[in-house]
């Protein structure tokens, strides 16, 4: 008798534990993607999603900005007599390898965008109008897009390059919850356009979408800067094409494609 009570009573819980875990798992997947969420960085994800994370290892993306002590990371040319135009032992970080290359350092204290792009395809340094020259402040000028979980506030960023949750949004609640938590992995052009457009943040004050998070609407938080009439300038052709790189998303939309069609395919979390 003491046996079977026991059996029932083991029976009984089983059954409860398993009642509860299936509503909390209900309970977990009914919820939206978390406001509180916080960025943890790409490795947190590469145990579970492996071959994810192999292909954008090997993907420019995360090696947008690398220290330059990172093996591989400098292709340009730091000598002396190759006409650097700034202390090559000034720089700490490195953006870019495919069309050119630019560096950032401190300078009386504080994180500067140093002067100067190497141009890779002709080996030469570019002197003057390169990126930044006007307003060479990496917190304002580079970070949004070449960092990932960057704090405005304290310039501190939690992963250089660009990782998962610059297209996924910040992680931690699907880490805390085996990955039953949402995190966004909507097919949404407007997460590309965060950073493969031109303009600045509704004050002006960023040239990127300042506190944008994937899954949200894109100009609530940036301002194209757009060609205005048949301008013909150093950035637009008189027909409103771009002529510089980083309008991708600018020109899409010109293409007459819907805002949240996916502009290429992408593999979600």
């Amino acid at each position: 008798m003491t046996v079977r009570i026991l059996t029932k009573t083991f029976l009984v819980a089983g059954f409860v534990l398993f009642v509860a875990g299936i509503g909390g798992v209900i309970f977990i997947k009914s919820q939206g993607i978390r406001e509180d969420a916080a960025y943890l960085g790409s490795a947190q994800y590469r145990r579970c999603h492996v071959e994810e994370y192999t292909e954008w290892h090997a993907s420019l993306h995360r090696k947008m900005m690398r220290r330059v002590d990172e093996p591989g990371a400098v292709v340009a040319d730091l000598d002396i007599g190759s006409g650097v135009p700034f202390d090559p032992e000034a720089a700490v970080w490195v953006i870019g390898s495919k069309w050119e290359q630019q560096f950032m350092g401190e300078r009386d204290g504080q994180e500067v965008l140093l002067p100067g792009a190497w141009l890779v395809a002709s080996g030469k340094w570019k002197r003057k109008g390169w990126d930044g020259w006007q307003v060479p402040v990496p917190l304002r000028r580079c970070h949004g897009c070449h960092t990932v979980g960057l704090d405005l506030e304290s310039g501190e960023f939690v992963e250089p390059g660009i990782g998962c949750e610059s297209c996924h949004g910040p992680g931690s609640w699907h880490v805390e919850t085996f990955g039953l938590g949402r995190i966004y992995s909507g097919a949404d052009a407007q997460v590309c356009g965060q950073c493969h457009t031109r303009g600045r943040s509704p004050d002006g004050q960023y040239f990127f979408p300042a506190h944008y998070r994937p899954g949200q609407r894109l100009d609530d938080h940036f301002k194209e800067l757009g060609p205005y009439g048949d301008q013909n300038s150093s950035q637009w052709w008189g027909n409103g094409h771009a002529r510089k790189r980083h309008e991708e998303y600018f020109a899409w939309r010109q293409g007459g494609g819907a805002r949240r069609q996916p502009a290429q395919s992408h593999r979600g979390l």
